[in-house]
């Protein structure tokens, strides 16, 4: 990066074009990946040379937006039941996740209830406080992407969905290792069960911060 001498802020200068995408990683209170992350581009049509490239073999889908909708969240499910689907099948599992209207449809409370899954859905505005990906791993790995992502278009200039994917495998090991999950699930007092690690601040009333206002008569 080139700069003014004397400046202690230098601005890079990158392709302006941004697009949506929805990275799913699923994490297990022993410290496990429990299922290969799912990752969704937005578009209508998937391009083969992603799966060419797919460094973390992530379960690339599309959608319109880039994020989930609720043929993608069934077939997410599906791929969780399968994966954590315990030896005894008398054993319940807990999924805990946030209340997006794709993961509470009747389908998936069907499907939980016959699968012995129980669903946990984290209390509106909370998940800062409840949900390990965002209090502990997610900040390890947006810093481990963002220097990757530097890496690659000093030597390639241009980064791309091709570029993502090949660097996506060695981001996401170094960000979520057994302790840094085991860390995620303990800060948030899930396991092992501990709510006085939530501060009283989190579960506090709102302030009153506002006021009538006065006309004059």
């Amino acid at each position: 990066v080139i700069g003014p001498v004397g400046l202690k802020t230098q601005h890079r200068l990158r392709d302006g074009s941004r697009e949506s995408l929805t990275f799913m990683p699923t994490i297990c209170a022993n410290g496990t990946v429990s299922l290969r992350p799912t990752l969704i581009f937005r578009g209508s049509r998937f391009q083969h040379k992603w799966a060419e490239h797919n460094s973390l073999d992530c379960a690339i889908a599309i959608s319109p937006k880039g994020s989930i909708d609720d043929e993608l969240a069934h077939q997410w499910m599906t791929r969780f039941e399968l994966a954590t689907r315990p030896r005894d099948p008398s054993e319940w599992r807990a999924l805990y996740l946030d209340s997006h209207t794709c993961h509470i449809s009747l389908w998936m409370i069907d499907f939980a209830e016959q699968h012995r899954i129980e669903m946990i859905g984290y209390v509106p505005h909370s998940t800062q406080w409840l949900q390990g990906l965002d209090v502990v791993l997610f900040g390890a790995f947006k810093e481990k992407l963002m220097v990757a992502r530097n890496d690659w278009e000093r030597a390639y200039d241009c980064f791309d969905k091709i570029a993502l994917l090949e660097i996506l495998k060695g981001v996401f090991e170094a960000s979520f290792t057994r302790d840094n999950i085991l860390a995620a699930f303990r800060s948030t007092g899930i396991s092992p069960f501990n709510p006085s690690v939530i501060p009283s601040r989190a579960t506090a009333a709102s302030e009153e911060t506002s006021y009538g206002a006065i006309f004059p008569l």
